[in-house]
């Protein structure tokens, strides 16, 4: 696949969010000739508010879910509960990211992300918490400590990011988001090219109703247990 030359176009009819959304990408290079528009104090003072008082009730409101998840992890196989990556975050700067063990502890830390859930790497109750997302509730912290935020682009793994062209550099001018974009349009289902087109895509688009509307529906795509593996 040559990242230089995105050609994928998001099918409005395909996906009833999308025209909800009014997207219009499809072509990664004409989105860079927009700058980003302005986004005013406001956003950013509600975005940040909205981001600690979430992450506060969620973490209150399922410790004693993931306490319980951390006996179940321990029992089931050998190795640490809680996995910590270095994830390239706000500016392209590292950041320690947290999920709960979803594979043997004899898997590199740093590899590429399971495709299928019959991947010999996972656990069996690695299989139930990717497959439901609960195994990225620890994330919760690094909204709380700000390395992350509810709605933005996922973070990803510095080996990939060395990789990546200047026009894809761009997804981090925002910090990195427990939900996104990409992921209520479709989650791992979709190519790396149309998720970083879709991440772009937010960049220019987002405001607090977008965000609040991509929260509803990551709710919606969690409980379908959609493109989770």
């Amino acid at each position: 696949m040559d990242f230089m030359k995105p050609s994928h176009e998001i099918e409005v009819k395909r996906n009833p969010f999308l025209a909800l959304c009014k997207p219009m990408v499809g072509d990664a290079h004409s989105l860079m000739s927009v700058p980003f528009p302005h986004k005013t104090c406001v956003y950013f003072i509600l975005k940040r508010t909205i981001d600690i008082v979430f992450s506060c009730v969620l973490i209150v409101a399922t410790l004693p879910v993931l306490t319980l998840i951390a006996i179940i992890i321990s029992i089931d196989s050998p190795g640490p509960i809680l996995i910590r990556q270095k994830r390239v975050g706000y500016k392209g700067v590292d950041f320690v990211m947290y999920k709960l063990r979803t594979m043997h502890s004899s898997s590199r830390l740093y590899d590429h992300a399971p495709k299928h859930h019959c991947d010999n790497r996972i656990t069996r109750v690695g299989k139930v918490l990717r497959r439901t997302s609960v195994d990225e509730l620890p994330q919760l912290i690094n909204v709380l400590n700000g390395s992350m935020t509810l709605v933005g682009p996922r973070p990803e793994m510095r080996h990939v990011v060395d990789l990546y062209k200047p026009w894809q550099m761009e997804r981090f001018n925002t910090k990195p988001g427990l939900t996104g974009f990409w992921q209520v349009s479709g989650r791992k289902d979709l190519p790396l090219l149309e998720n970083i087109e879709y991440d772009l895509y937010y960049l220019h688009h987002r405001s607090t109703l977008f965000d609040c509307v991509i929260l509803i529906k990551t709710v919606a795509v969690v409980l379908g247990l959609k493109g989770a593996y």
